[in-house]
This record gives structure tokens, sequence and C-alpha cells, in this order.
């Protein structure tokens, strides 16, 4: 059960005022505690119950889905609350944190790095909103966005939720090595002793107890099944221990029972599942003359060792005093059953070691060879680079899509999209590519350039007024003969003259990769795509609304095409502007469209 509680101290009191384009927060009535710096303050809650209710909607959005619950986090709720209280206190709407001094809005850290400070994150997401009056109407307003609704149906394992003055922040990250354990998909009360479990991660064997007594059996571990708690009034505790082979974990969770039931003995209900996971002994490396033992971390897998851990490696040695580059060792090795490879008959040395799997980025790390036997820890290897040019980017997705939902054998099975390597093509391969879509992987000291593109479309606005808006209507043109069943939007502007309000892709575009607004350097950055199927040119790919801050007589939006932050279309895994190489203007046209002004306005995910 979350543990949505009270602390003693201090309340903060205060007023929201806010207009059309962007929140006014006035001066807290009452503040015992004015807050600076970068989080790390407990503050008590101002409305548990709407807190929670955030906690419950998501989790009922997530149902509606099929998708796992989010066990609530208390430090998460924390840093959400701390930052609901401290934008209104210092009068701004951001993910980052600000403070004011004498008068001016000063950024103190990232949002990051705000999370940091309750929470050891390990990849994490944040939705925000103001003038809001209920949980109901905020959660239906982040579903109704696409970027804040991909955190809502993400792939994190937890949430937190913090209200202040109708600001709202919610908070989604996951504990690397922690296995939440969920009553009733996170519900605060039952009234009845039968209750679902709900269990992340994939291990052998478990075994449960209820409120510190006896152990039940160890059996086949589930992910979902029914479990009957005491038949007591009160809050009620169940704890579960998983494990396979040597590695094991403790996880729990709490619920109030208030009505008591009839069953007294503790058991677990069969319920379908699927076969447990192999369980396997870790390796243990032989003596050697000159070698390097590499440690590799992989995602998606079930807990190590595991058969899904061995995976062919491309392993790289290079010197680092050799100015030309050319690699002392090349080789391709199956890892072992924990994430380990061992190279032999090395002569002594520094390098640079560089690890990729078949869909993994590249990791480089520096490593000195000594006689005897080396250790390096090479780190965790992230997935999604399908078509192997050390990207997680638009073509991965493209490629992925057209085997989505398959199985090995099927006709248009593609086996590098199964990033866990578990035999089919399914959400649990997508939420591994969409977590890190846009990371680059690391290259050999020296890489190579990208070649320069052609000069971007960009679309000239003319003669507005602060408080206008436009929008600008990215269309695909009918010239191209390619069914498109990805695309990706970067936009450059002036951040003094405009401020982008909302994306909105065509309708077939549901799967969204990136959705990122950036006020302070004025850019745009989304990807979205279609799962299984495609879309036929012309249509408009994305609508982009601006708000005019300042009047101005003319300016530019541009396209940009730069590594990392290239607009483009795919289609099967192809890129149509040839990776940068042909010109975005033969196949995309910009143009300007009016809006009407009443809009709902609430910032943009960030991700990381």
């Amino acid at each position: 059960m979350p543990s949505f509680t009270s602390r003693p101290g201090w309340l903060l009191l205060s007023l929201l005022l806010f207009g059309l384009q962007m929140p006014h927060f006035a001066t807290p009535l009452i503040a015992a505690t004015t807050y600076s710096g970068c989080g790390g303050e407990r503050p008590e809650a101002t409305n548990l119950d709407f807190e929670a209710r955030v906690v419950e909607l998501t989790n009922q959005a997530r149902a509606a889905e099929g998708l796992a619950p989010l066990k609530h986090n208390a430090n998460l709720s924390d840093a959400a609350r701390y930052h609901a209280i401290d934008m209104t206190q210092d009068n701004y709407f951001d993910h980052d944190t600000h403070d004011r001094v004498d008068g001016q809005q000063l950024r103190v850290c990232s949002w990051g790095e705000r999370l940091q400070a309750y929470y050891p994150i390990y990849g994490a997401a944040e939705n925000i909103a103001w003038g809001y009056a209920s949980p109901e109407a905020v959660v239906e307003g982040w579903l109704a966005s696409a970027g804040h609704r991909r955190n809502i149906l993400g792939n994190s394992w937890e949430v937190g939720a913090g209200y202040h003055s109708n600001v709202w922040v919610q908070d989604f990250s996951r504990d690397q090595g922690t296995f939440p354990l969920i009553i009733n998909r996170e519900a605060l009360t039952t009234q009845q002793t039968s209750v679902t479990i709900y269990i992340y991660g994939e291990w052998a064997e478990m075994r449960l107890r209820n409120d510190g007594g006896a152990w039940s059996d160890w059996q086949p571990f589930q992910t979902e099944f029914m479990w009957e708690i005491a038949p007591v009034p009160g809050r009620r505790l169940v704890e579960a221990e998983l494990r396979s082979g040597a590695t094991s974990t403790l996880t729990s969770d709490e619920i109030e029972l208030e009505i008591a039931g009839a069953t007294n003995t503790p058991t677990v209900t069969p319920t379908p599942s699927a076969t447990p996971s192999p369980t396997l002994s870790p390796t243990t490396p032989a003596p050697c003359s000159t070698c390097l033992d590499a440690q590799v971390l992989l995602e998606g897998r079930p807990p190590a060792p595991h058969s899904r851990w061995v995976v062919p490696l491309a392993i790289t040695l290079m010197p680092r005093v050799n100015a030309s580059g050319s690699p002392a060792f090349f080789t391709t090795l199956p890892s072992s059953t924990d994430g380990r490879i061992r190279l032999n008959d090395l002569t002594p040395g520094a390098y640079d070691l560089l690890i990729k799997g078949t869909h993994t980025l590249q990791r480089r790390v520096e490593v000195t060879i000594n006689p005897g036997a080396n250790q390096a820890d090479v780190g965790l290897l992230y997935e999604g680079d399908i078509v192997a040019n050390n990207q997680v980017d638009l073509l991965d997705f493209s490629l992925l899509s057209t085997s989505y939902t398959d199985c090995t054998g099927a006709s248009t099975w593609v086996q590098e999209a199964d990033l866990n390597e578990d035999g089919c093509v399914d959400k649990d391969d997508l939420y591994l590519l969409q977590a890190n879509y846009g990371m680059a992987g690391d290259e050999p000291v020296g890489g190579a350039v990208s070649a320069a593109a052609s000069p971007p479309p960009t679309l000239i606005v003319r003669r507005k007024q602060a408080g206008d808006y436009f929008a600008l209507v990215v269309a695909v043109k009918e010239d191209i003969d390619t069914q498109v069943n990805a695309g990706a939007l970067h936009l450059d502007f002036d951040p003094n003259l405009l401020q982008a309000v909302r994306i909105i892709p065509h309708n077939a575009f549901t799967t969204t990769l990136q959705y990122e607004i950036n006020h302070a350097k004025g850019r745009v950055n989304f990807a979205a795509g279609v799962l299984k199927s495609s879309v036929a040119a012309p249509f408009v790919f994305a609508t982009v609304t601006f708000a005019v801050r300042q009047p101005f007589d003319r300016t530019t939006i541009t396209l940009a095409t730069n590594e990392g932050r290239r607009t483009d279309l795919a289609a099967g895994g192809v890129s149509l502007s040839g990776e940068g190489s042909l010109d975005l203007g033969s196949f995309l046209e910009l143009s300007e469209a009016q809006v009407a002004a009443d809009l709902h306005l609430y910032l943009p995910l960030v991700q990381r």
C-alpha cells in the first residue's frame, strides 16, 4: 500500500493565479519554510488524498492497457511535492529547479539532479501541470497528451506524486536492484482477504508470508497471482523472498483491511504462468597467463545467471598509444550466463576496450593489462540499436515496427528487434527502445565525423504581436511512393520571440518516442511511429502550436538536420533522407496555419 502519511512540520498555503499562456503564482500567504537549492527537504503534504488518487488513477490507466501497476514510492513523492511547492514559492513553471534571487529567476539544477537528492534513479521521467482542480482532471489532461501519456504507460516500476495549490508533479523511476511487490494494484484499502499480488522481475522461485509469520513453501515464481491475507482488520503486511540460483532478494507491501474475511490459512492460489526460468550457476574464471575478464550488464533480462545473458559481443581492444587507431585485437565472443567474457594471450599495455552487442550501443572503457588475470567492469549495454549504427533512433523503431507481435519463425520476424532475447518482439522490446531513444554509443577516440547535410527547410514567420498563436504544419508531399511508419521532427526557433506550446502528430502515429520542448534553447524534439502498419503520402505528419512572446516583423523556424537531431521519415528501417544526405525539402513541406487562442497548456515531459 502507498505510504501516504503526514509528517510533523510546517504547512505552506498559497494562492494560484494563472492566465492563458504561463502560470503566475501569488506570494505564499504562510511559508514557515522557503525553499532554495536543489531539493532534499521532506515537505509535509498539503493534500494526501489528491496525491494518492493520482497514483490510483495512473494505475487504472495502465490496467486499461494491460500494463503492470506502478508502486508508490515515498521518496519520489517527496521529490515531486518539493517541486510543486518550490514552483509556487518562486513563481516559475519548469522541470528544472529555480530560485528567485533579488527578483531574478535563477536556474539551480536539472530535474534529474533534484530527483537524485531523494532517490537513486535508474532512468526517470516526470510530468508536471498547473491549473487543474482535481486528480481526475490532471490525469485526464496528461493522458490526452502523447508525451505525458507515454510516461504514465512507460516502463518505470515506481511512481510518486506531489500536489500544492493546483500545481501537480508526477515522478517515475526504477531503483536498480529493487523488485517491487504490489497488492491490489496499489489500492489503499480492501474489504476482502483475497488480494492480487504483482511482483516485478524474473525469478526461479518464491515464498511468501503474512505479517512476519511463517514462510510458505518454495514454489515456482509467478508475476501475478492471488493470495490470502490474515483475516484481521488493520494494516496487513505481505512479504516475498525471491531467488534464482545464488541470487535472492526480499520485497513487501501493505494494505489496510477494513472488513475481516473468512480464510485463516495463508496459501498461494495457483494461476497459469510462464515456465520458470532455468536456474544456472555463475561462471568461475580459470587461471591464465595474461588475460582480461570483462563484465557487462544486459537490459531486459532475468537476474543472472541465465541463458538469456549468453549473447554474441563484438570486442575491440585498441592500444591507447597507437596514433593510427588500428585495433590490436578484434573478435566476437559469446558472453557467459552472468555476462562475462575472457580475452586470452594479451600483450600488457594501456588499451581502450570497446564492446557492443548485436542490438546494443557500444561501450568504451580504459583498461590497463598487466601479466596475470585483469578485470574490467564495462557496465550496462543499452538496448535498441537494431540497425547497428550505434544509435537508438528512428530507423530502429521503424524496423521493430515491421516485426512487432512476431515470434521466432514468423515471416516478418526480425531477430535483431528481439531486444530482450525472449523469442518475441513485443511491448517489452518496445519499452527498452523507447527508454533509450536518442542515445548514442561510445566511439573510438578520434571516430568518424558525419558528412554535412543539405540546407534544411525553413519557415519564415512575419508580423506577429505578443499573445498571438499560430501553427507550423509539417506535411509529407505526395511525391514519395513509400509507406511511412516513423518520423522525427526537430525544430530550432528564437525562444525570445516564440514559445512552443504543443505538438499534435498524425492520428496514426500513436507510439511516441520523443516529446520535448526546450524553452531555454528554442528547440522542439519529437518522434513518433506506427506499430505494424504504415501511412501513405500525402499526409500531415505533425502540427506544432506556437505562442508569440514578443512582437516581431520576421523570424524563422528551421528543421534541424545535424547528427543527433535529424528530422527524417523512415519505412522498414530505411531513412527517406538517406540519413541526412538528401534534401528534406524534396519530401517535407512547411506551412503556417491559424489556431484558436483558447489553448489548455501544460509543460511537456522530460525524460532521461
